[in-house]
């Protein structure tokens, strides 16, 4: 019974094949698999990892004593017998230690004995004059002659998060006259960050320094949570929430959902500790050479199945090669439909079948949309013939009325009664030729008769007949018109001057009749500029009415206005922007 049935169903001998080679070589994985030393690897990626986080925490309370050191022994030089050294000669010794600058990326900063900034360097605008005499490390080293180390805090000059190096300065007669310190920001590149570089080179790994006394993230690889409540994001970070519990190494999840590895170690100085997280891919990247006799072990057994895969399909795929030749030609000769011939009757007989059924029905459909096709070109084509033709006969007779109607308007012996008569024929004619040419040139358009010249012309030509097209009907109605020509715009160019002017008269024409105040503007910038070709840009803006979103989708349609109702205000055929 299964015999006959594999041999009448193709997709029963193809799934049944497949799944026997899947099943080959899920089994070579899982035995591939159980002999690899994942977990040895991570617990020693651990060991390494809590090493480096070591030597990083002790490198931190270096560099902290270094600077401490550094700034204490430059200190007494600012000061002379009794006081201070003048302001000037105490601003060119801050300005001279460049190793102090390195230290603090936000300068040195001098406080009198009052707590007020007096000095710093580099110069920051509003830092001196600062009331500083509220900052607790301000008055622990005025008070006790002690050097201090801040915890995180808002600076006042920089508004962002800051810790500082601040100590005593001490005259000859051993009298404090003030207070050097050195300013961190730590938002930005500072010593912290550059150690954890350094040290663990991985741009994939994160990087904390946490102050869990104060509740506090002192720096970060991610500048966003620096000064941030370290409770605030132990609840959506599970490396914080493990080094808020005291965790000092393990596997969690941080904050972008990634399995990390992470290593905590203090630094005893200040209180804090320092935290370094790699993604568990980064851990197991030492397995690869396991990996790569896992992939060459894959290659023998995909080998075997692709050998195996190609004589099967080509065993069972040469019938359909075969039907495939024949739809082929039928399809080169579309004059001839002969049915495919097959005497099989698995999926591959059937689907045959039904396609000889549909290919003799689409060749029904295929004759009459022939013909259909063919009676509403005919019916379209005389259609577009007469419309070109009507409306050069309607417009020669057009061209008399407007030609004697502007005689008579300029007659000033006319009655005044009269007068506006005929200023109403005039008006109403010019009105009407502009209705009969956008019909013409649109029945053109799709009569295919419409032409596109080649010529010579001058770009500001066509602005300054625009310009005095436009410029008397805005005048009247208080509405400044303004023209836009980008300096790299080149004016000498070939092309259809005639239909790029009928362009821009059409889009200023709206702009002009739909702005009732403010200003419209025709700018023009070059896109793309060539040896010898230029792709401009024309862009109308104005303030008038504006469009709804419902109107812009029928912008482009013939015949089309945004207001359809037979009273709207502003009329026209709605084949400008078509055009």
């Amino acid at each position: 019974m299964l015999i006959e049935r594999l041999k009448n169903s193709m997709k029963l001998r193809v799934m049944l094949f497949s799944h026997l080679m899947l099943l080959i070589l899920f089994i070579s994985i899982i035995i591939l698999v159980s002999f690899t030393v994942y977990d040895d690897n991570k617990q020693r990626y651990q060991q390494v990892q809590q090493d480096a986080n070591q030597q990083l925490a002790l490198l931190i309370e270096q560099e902290l004593a270094d600077r401490l050191r550094t700034l204490s022994g430059f200190a007494p030089q600012l000061a002379g017998v009794s006081g201070l050294l003048p302001h000037d000669e105490v601003q060119n010794l801050l300005d001279s230690r460049v190793r102090l600058h390195g230290f603090f990326n936000f300068g040195l900063i001098v406080v009198d004995t009052n707590g007020k900034v007096i000095l710093d360097s580099p110069k920051v605008d509003g830092r001196v004059g600062i009331d500083a005499s509220s900052r607790d490390f301000i008055q622990r080293v005025l008070n006790n002659q002690e050097s201090v180390i801040t915890k995180p805090l808002i600076g006042k000059a920089s508004g962002q998060p800051i810790f500082n190096i601040a100590v005593p300065i001490i005259d000859a007669s051993n009298q404090v006259q003030g207070v050097l310190f050195g300013v961190t920001l730590l938002k930005q590149d500072n010593f912290l960050i550059n150690l954890s570089n350094r040290l663990v080179s991985n741009h994939l790994s994160q990087f904390y320094v946490v102050d869990k006394t104060n509740d506090l993230i002192v720096a970060s690889s991610n500048p966003e949570l620096v000064f941030k409540a370290l409770s605030d994001y132990a609840g959506i970070c599970g490396i914080l929430k493990s080094i808020q519990r005291g965790e000092a190494s393990g596997f969690a999840t941080s904050a972008r959902g990634q399995e990390v590895m992470f290593t905590s170690d203090p630094i005893g100085r200040m209180g804090w500790e320092v935290v370094h997280a790699v993604p568990i891919d980064v851990v197991v990247e030492p397995v690869w050479p396991l990996l790569q006799k896992l992939v060459l072990l894959l290659i023998l057994v995909m080998v075997f199945m692709l050998l195996s895969t190609i004589w099967f399909l080509r065993r069972e795929i040469t019938p359909i090669a075969q039907y495939a030749e024949q739809i082929d030609a039928m399809s080169n000769n579309t004059q001839t439909f002969t049915p495919i011939k097959s005497s099989r009757q698995d999926e591959l007989g059937r689907l045959v079948l039904a396609f000889n059924h549909l290919l003799a029905k689409q060749q029904t459909m295929v004759n009459d949309i022939t013909e259909a096709k063919f009676v509403a070109e005919q019916a379209n084509q005389a259609k577009s013939e007469f419309l070109a033709n009507m409306s050069h006969e309607i417009r020669t007779p057009l061209n008399a009325v407007i030609g004697l109607s502007e005689i008579m308007v300029h007659d000033k012996n006319l009655p005044e009664q009269n007068q506006r008569r005929v200023n109403q024929i005039h008006g109403s004619g010019k009105l009407l030729l502009g209705i009969i040419n956008d019909v013409l040139d649109y029945s053109k358009i799709e009569s295919g008769r419409l032409e596109v010249e080649r010529k010579p012309f001058k770009l500001n030509d066509i602005l300054d007949q625009i310009s005095v097209l436009f410029s008397d009907m805005t005048v009247r109605k208080g509405v400044e018109l303004a023209f836009h020509l980008r300096p790299d715009v080149p004016t000498d160019l070939i092309g259809d001057s005639l239909r790029l002017t009928q362009v821009l008269t059409n889009l200023m024409g709206n702009a002009v009749k739909f702005t009732e105040k403010g200003e419209i503007e025709l700018c023009i910038r070059a896109e793309r500029i060539e040896e010898d070709q230029a792709s401009l840009v024309f862009s109308v803006r104005d303030t008038g009415i504006g469009m709804t979103e419902q109107q812009r989708q029928r912008l482009f349609s013939a015949f089309m206005q945004a207001d359809t109702s037979t009273t709207r205000k502003y009329g026209g055929t709605g084949l400008g922007l078509v055009i």
